[in-house]
């Protein structure tokens, strides 16, 4: 059985990481986290989180594919 969180990345980082398999990053669109100076200091959180626990990164959007695609490829999460 897999456990998953949602969004949520603060109590990820400070408390469940070593509990959970995956954390969701809903509406992971460019035009929403691709210039966006929070949503780039999480991604680099999150690859720190992923890379020390093991955690997957997942996420979800529907708005310029090309753009989100190539953040993904970038943090090396999953859309």
């Amino acid at each position: 059985m897999s456990v998953a969180q949602n969004w949520g990345f603060q109590t990820l980082a400070d408390y469940t990481a070593p509990y959970i398999d995956f954390v969701m990053w809903e509406n992971f669109s460019y035009d929403v986290v691709g210039e966006d100076e929070w949503a780039l200091n999480k991604m680099q959180q999150l690859v720190q989180i992923r890379e020390k626990f093991g955690i997957q990164v997942m996420t979800i959007g529907f708005k310029d594919e090309e753009k989100s695609f190539a953040l993904v490829e970038k943090y090396q999460i999953l859309l």
